[in-house]
This record gives structure tokens, sequence and C-alpha cells, in this order.
């Protein structure tokens, strides 16, 4: 989209016939989702400054909607035209058709923050190169002492390089005195400090801590997939640390949706699973399902069924699940934040890299970019290799994951499931009674924290997985 003439006094006359780096198409982007969302405009004026937009109208658009946010009141074109013909500026950025056109641009609303980027790299690129003008400019002039303008010239460049950059230093003993305040009052903790909670007893090694990623790896038939789908609906029912209602995201890269919500159903209603997939249920389970659904309705858990989803397509959806429970929070009253996410699984994820093992690699460094930006949990589910079965018992380590290499060393916990009366029955061999009905939990990596291994009891028929009166055992 092009813009209004650019003021030619930006331009530094020194570059005669040169042009700045700018974008002038990803500074129309953010203005016009800004326009269009009131998500977007929020994102829009906490990443960019006015003063780092190329055109000086695009600038002033942006300062004009910054003054909207700030006094709560609503952006949108006729809002933005109003200020900037009260401040005699309507024309000056190209009028109410230049306006209409930007508008008309419609952008992807969830890529505004990355567009903000583009647009903030692209003027600390111009502001070190007129940096770097002032400096040769001076060098063909009376410099003086030449240690003198050599650190002169340091300086300013420092000046522009520092300012450019946002500010990730924090002192320590703010920190730490925050922390001390919370030490006794788990009460007054936030779930940014003790993590979600879902009641599961694994959390007893391994907890769900805002920033973090747990793989939950098993072979097939030992019900990973139905356990993460409990444990996020469970987390988003669950009281939470400092009142926060915790939101669930569910990406499921080989199930569909229909399919999920079936197998939620027989879960949290305790039937037979296979009867609500067929939809052949019992006279006697309605009651318990009508219950279910009922809880189920109520839970802020969202489902996203694209296969191969890639880390964009990934970041995309959170940030509508987030767009969501901001609209639910503010129906609702409540505090509801996004915390959790699930993905299932690890492998059937796409993205760049010639081998297999390089996608898997890829993306779980990603997730951890991903969790820490989004400030959530992600679980992704992991396959495990056959090797595991060839050993007696067959229970999972670390060499068995696939693309091992880059699980254990990106993920902040590990835990393998395992279940003994499975390949008991498939080797048609008795099952130990202390072993009928249970999984293991094993949980062999935890970034904070001792790993060991936690009992839980498995109904096979519903796929649902409950705590057992022991608390589990060291490793």
């Amino acid at each position: 989209m092009s813009a209004p003439p650019h003021d030619p006094t930006k331009i530094d006359p020194r570059v005669a016939g040169k042009v700045p780096k700018h974008d002038l198409d990803a500074e129309a982007a953010v203005l016009s989702a800004a326009l269009l969302d009131a998500d977007a405009a929020a994102i829009a004026v906490a990443n960019l400054k006015p003063s780092q937009c190329y055109s000086e109208a695009h600038g002033t658009i942006l300062d004009v909607i910054g003054e909207l946010v700030a006094e709560g009141k609503p952006v949108d074109i006729v809002t933005v035209a109003t200020v900037l013909r009260d401040r005699d500026d309507l024309a000056r950025v190209g009028g109410p058709a230049y306006l209409a056109r930007i508008v008309d641009a419609t952008p992807a609303v969830a890529h505004v923050a990355a567009h903000c980027k583009t647009v903030a790299d692209l003027s600390r690129v111009r502001q070190l190169v007129s940096a770097c003008q002032e400096v040769a400019a001076a060098g063909y002039g009376e410099i003086g002492d030449v240690g003198e303008f050599l650190a002169s010239a340091a300086r300013r460049i420092d000046v522009v390089t520092t300012e450019a950059l946002p500010v990730t230093v924090h002192r320590l003993g703010s920190i730490v005195e925050e922390v001390f305040k919370q030490l006794g009052k788990p009460e007054e903790a936030d779930v940014a400090a003790l993590g979600v909670t879902s009641g599961t007893a694994v959390e007893r090694f391994a907890r769900k801590v805002p920033g973090d990623v747990t793989v939950i790896a098993a072979r097939p038939g030992m019900g990973k997939s139905a356990f993460v789908l409990q444990d996020a609906i469970e987390a988003s029912l669950c009281k939470q640390p400092g009142g926060e209602i915790c939101a669930s995201a569910v990406f499921s890269l080989e199930m569909p949706k229909s399919q999920l919500a079936s197998r939620a159903i027989a879960n949290f209603a305790g039937v037979d699973v296979s009867h609500v997939i067929q939809r052949a249920v019992r006279e006697t389970d309605w009651p318990r399902i009508a219950q279910a659904v009922s809880v189920l309705h109520r839970a802020p858990v969202w489902v996203d069924e694209t296969p191969a989803i890639n880390l964009s397509q990934l970041r995309a959806g959170i940030r509508a699940v987030k767009r969501e429970c901001a609209q639910l929070a503010k129906r609702q009253g409540r505090n509801i934040q996004l915390r959790y996410v699930a993905v299932d699984y690890l492998q059937l994820m796409s993205g760049p890299g010639g081998t297999p093992e390089q996608i898997v690699s890829n993306n779980t460094q990603g997730l951890k970019r991903l969790a820490k930006e989004e400030k959530l949990h992600i679980a992704a589910l992991s396959q495990l290799n056959r090797a595991v079965e060839t050993r007696d018992p067959p229970i999972p380590q670390m060499s068995d994951l696939r693309s091992s290499g880059a699980i254990e060393q990106d993920a902040d916990n590990i835990i393998f499931l395992y279940r003994p009366e499975y390949y008991a029955e498939r080797n048609e061999l008795p099952v130990d009674d202390e072993d009928r009905g249970i999984c293991e939990a094993h949980v062999a990596k935890v970034r904070n924290g001792a790993t060991g291994m936690i009992r839980l009891r498995f109904y096979k028929s519903s796929t649902r997985f409950e705590n057992l009166i022991q608390e589990g055992t060291p490793e």
C-alpha cells in the first residue's frame, strides 16, 4: 500500500538519491489492525512509537490511536478521523479516503505484533545509519584529539543501539524481595510462581509452570492422549493460585474435534468411550453423561484439529484463544487466562528441516520459546521408539524418545506413562493384582526438582486417570 508522501526533511541530505530502510506495508498493516480490533490497538500502542514510523502520516495516525487507547475510548475510523480533524491533521495524513484505504487492507489481526517488530526494527536501523552519517560527516572536518573523537563516536552509536533495545535486566534485590513477601503465604502467590494445577498427583514432582514445556511420552495404548486431555480440562476446573481461572487449549493433530469431545464426555462421565463414540450409550449412563456435559460446557477449554500444524499456526491459534478468553472474562467478570496448551503430538508437527529429527528439534526449541513468550505451560505428547518393548520390563527411558537429543535438552519436564497390565495382557501373561488398573507415571526429568514415579488408577473403558492414596516414590 502506498502512503502519503513522506516528509523529505526526514531523509538525511548527505545520502542523496538513497531511501532509508522502511516498510510502508507493515506500518499500514499495524494501523489497519488497530482500527479494526481493540486488542490489536492495545498491542500496537504498547509495541510501537509514532516516531518509529517512516511515514509521517502513519506516525500521526498511530499517535491518535495511542491517545484514544489511553483515554479508554473506542478506536475506529470515525473516532480517529474526528481527532485528526480537531488537530487540523486530517488533510495532512491523506484525508478520510486514506483512512478508508488503510481499513480496506484487512490484515491478519493475529500478526500485528510481528508487524510492529518489523517497523520498530527498521526504525532502529535508520537511527543507526543516521548516527553513523553524523560521525562520518564530523570525520571530514576538524576532529581535534583522535582519542576523544573515537570515544565520542562510540558513545553516539552506543546511545542509539542501547536505547533501541528493550529493557530485559532487573535488579536481583527487587526480585528477591517479591519472592520473600510470598514465602509462607501460598494463598498470595500467583500462577507464574506456583504453576497451574489440575489436581494430579504427578504435580508432586513436575509442576505446570508457565514458560515451561512438559513432554509426556508413551507407546501406543498407554493412554497419553486421554491423560493430557483430562489434565487440560481438570486444570480449567481447578482453583488456581491467586484466584485466576486457567483456560486450556488442546491442539490435536490426529484426532477430530468430535472424537475429542466424545472422549471428554466418557472420561468425565465414567462411561465406556466406545459407547459414546458409536452414539450407543446405555440408558443407565444418561444421568452421568448429562452431568459431565454440564461440567464440560462451563470449562474454558478450546480445541483445534489442524493436522500437521506448524509453529506459526500454533502461535496464531494460541493468540486466537487468548482473545476468546479476554471476551469471556469481560462477560463473566472473572480473571481468565490461557495458561495450559497441549499438543498431541510432537512428531506430527510440520516445520523447517530436512529430516524428521531436524523438524522435531526445531519444533521443541520453538515450543519452549512460545511457552516463554506467551507465558503459558505447554504439554507436548511424544512417541517412543519400539526398542522400549525389547526390554523386560518395558519401562521407558530417555533413549527411547524419538529424536531424543532435542527433546531431552529442550523439555523442562519429561514424563513416561507405562501400564504393566497392557503388556501382560498382550503377551498373554497373568496380571499381578498390584498392577491391575494401574498406570505408572515415571517423571524422568524435572528442571527444578526431583524425579520420581507416581502410580495412578487407570479406568480403561472410560480412559480416566485418578490419584491413588499413596503419594509417589522418589527415584
